[in-house]
Order: structure tokens, then sequence, then C-alpha cells
């Protein structure tokens, strides 16, 4: 069973954009997630999938690896117009 947390602070439409697109330069976005204890996580995800959850063009749902841990793949939705949403590391 995987922990879902809540994102309060990702990136940017174009951030977004270009850690799926730009894989050459290897590009990383950057998640922070509020803890139970109400500290901030920073988390840094390199994208390998992106779909509209819901056509509004704001609402996304991302698959990808955690940066600098090997085979640690994450999932989760994002909305890039308050920059919120959840990760779960599967």
């Amino acid at each position: 069973m995987s922990t879902q947390l809540t994102i309060v602070s990702g990136p940017s439409k174009f951030e977004l954009m270009l850690a799926l697109f730009d894989a050459r330069h290897h590009q990383v976005v950057n998640f922070s997630t509020q803890e139970k204890n109400q500290s901030r996580v920073n988390h840094q995800v390199g994208i390998n999938a992106v779909s509209q959850e819901d056509g509004s063009g704001e609402s996304w749902c991302f698959e990808g690896f955690l940066q600098g841990k090997v085979g640690q793949r994450v999932k989760g939705w994002f909305r890039t117009n308050d920059r919120h949403g959840w990760l779960k590391f599967v």
C-alpha cells in the first residue's frame, strides 16, 4: 500500500512541460508536500508521462521517478493554476 502525500507547492505549467519534453537535459520538477507534523518536504521528480485530467488545461495526472532514488516511481495528480494536488510513491 502506498502513502498519498498532499502537494502544497509545485511546478508551473511551463516547468511541467519542460520536464516532460526536454529529456536531453534531464529536467526535474519540485513538489513540496506537507507531512503529518506540518513540516514540508521537497521532492525532485523526473516526469515520464502527463495526461489531462478534466480538459481544463490546468488539471494533470502525471507519472515519473524520484530523483536520486533508483527505481522509486511516483504518480500523482496536480493543478497548475493553484499548484496543489497529491503524490504517491509506487
